[in-house]
């Protein structure tokens, strides 16, 4: 049994205004291949009260992984960010997911050094992390972006939240993308529209993207890794992180650059 609720009860398709009980499990099997113990009752009864029971087969739970999902690192780094979106690794295939590098507390990585467990949803916001991946390959500068190998098997989701889908990915045009609407959908702030004021700057930031762009949406904590979509749907840069005085421009890692540096191609949706 995967779960119980008062329902109105249900006949031949038809609601009876009759108050019973429904059953939720993964899987419906005849009475007869059933154990005496196994089976339910045809109805509910509590002092006056009698409710019929209704079985309904729902499948198993399955945690759905979203571009703009909570992902993290272990609790005692305090670090969280968004998933960016998922891509396939160069010649070897597989399923892989990117995020901005600096929400694992590390400023690179690569095959030397022991992968970082990655969980879903972050750690910081839940008593009940599930493992993820494991980030194996990433730096923060020149291009802040970190990529997390995932199981065989995988799906390649790329689908945002509301149905939108990551197309694919493009580049930057200068000056013509200047004041392009953009959008994206964070951890933290959901989805998010406003216009890239700058598509090509040259950042001079200790540890943190040199080649960026620049919009005026307006991210916050947990958004780190959130990828910049065009009206199109086309890919266009990884959220790197804020500027906290004047217009508060956000900062992103251009995208051609971030798969580049991780080895993966964006499959379009």
């Amino acid at each position: 049994m995967l779960g119980v609720a008062l329902t109105e009860k249900v006949t031949k398709g038809q609601p009876t205004g009759v108050l019973g009980a429904t059953v939720y499990v993964a899987r419906k099997r005849p009475a007869g291949r059933l154990s005496a113990s196994d089976r339910l009752p045809t109805h509910l009864r509590s002092r006056d009260v009698r409710l019929p029971i209704d079985v309904i087969e729902v499948g198993r739970f399955e945690r759905l992984d979203y571009p703009g999902a909570s992902i993290g690192p272990a609790r005692i780094v305090g670090m969280f960010g968004s998933l960016g979106c998922f891509v396939t690794r160069q010649g070897i295939g597989g399923t892989a997911a990117i995020t901005a590098m600096h929400i694992s507390g590390r400023d690179s990585i690569d095959a030397g050094s022991p992968p970082i467990p990655i969980f879903s949803p972050d750690p910081l916001h839940t008593a009940q992390p599930r493992l993820f991946g494991q980030l194996s390959l990433g730096h923060t500068s020149p291009v802040d972006a970190g990529r997390i190998d995932l199981p065989p098997g995988t799906p390649l989701n790329n689908v945002l939240p509301g149905g939108r889908a990551i197309r694919g990915w493009r580049p930057v045009l200068l000056p013509g993308d200047r004041d392009t609407p953009v959008y994206l959908f964070g951890a933290t702030s959901g989805f998010l529209k406003g216009l890239l004021v700058e598509p090509d700057v040259q950042f001079a930031v200790d540890i943190a993207p040199a080649d960026v762009l620049f919009t005026d949406i307006q991210v916050d904590h947990g958004d780190s890794g959130a990828v910049l979509v065009d009206e199109d749907g086309y890919a266009v840069g990884l959220l790197a992180g804020r500027l906290t005085g004047g217009p508060g421009y956000s900062v992103f890692s251009k995208f051609g650059p971030v798969l580049a540096l991780l080895d993966c191609e964006l499959v379009p949706t």
